[in-house]
């Protein structure tokens, strides 16, 4: 009985050290984002009377990461962006500023771990 024993404890061992070297092996995964923003648009000094102010805005978007090798890979994104601004003359909001555009970024992900990327890549904006 005690070697039944001392078997099973030992082949649990050894099932547990082997799941414990394997590599992490990375898949092609997607989702979704999202992000918030504080923004305003600056006006020149001679421009306008008034004062712009800063607005809330949002950027919801997707992503699809590809590997490329065991530590690289290639992740796109698209974005909906909504930035803006409040025009004030007097202490009273005259007008509210919104531009909308879509963002495509596209990164080469360097994975340094099973939960730390380096991303290095560029971003076109469509207005």
């Amino acid at each position: 009985m005690k070697k039944i024993l001392g078997l099973l404890v030992l082949s649990m061992a050894l099932t547990t050290v082997s799941f414990a070297q394997m590599e992490h092996h990375y898949t092609v995964s997607g989702g979704v984002l999202g992000a918030a923003n504080y923004s305003k648009f600056r006006l020149e000094n001679n421009a306008s009377p008034g004062n712009t102010k800063f607005k809330w805005g949002y950027a919801p978007g997707v992503f699809l990461t590809l590997p490329i090798g065991n530590t690289v890979s290639l992740e796109a994104q698209a974005q909906y962006s909504v930035v803006g601004s409040k025009y004030e003359l007097n202490n009273v909001t005259t007008g509210d500023q919104e531009l909308t555009y879509i963002s495509v970024p596209v990164f080469f992900k360097l994975n340094a771990g099973r939960f730390v990327a380096f991303d290095l890549g560029g971003q076109a904006d469509f207005l």
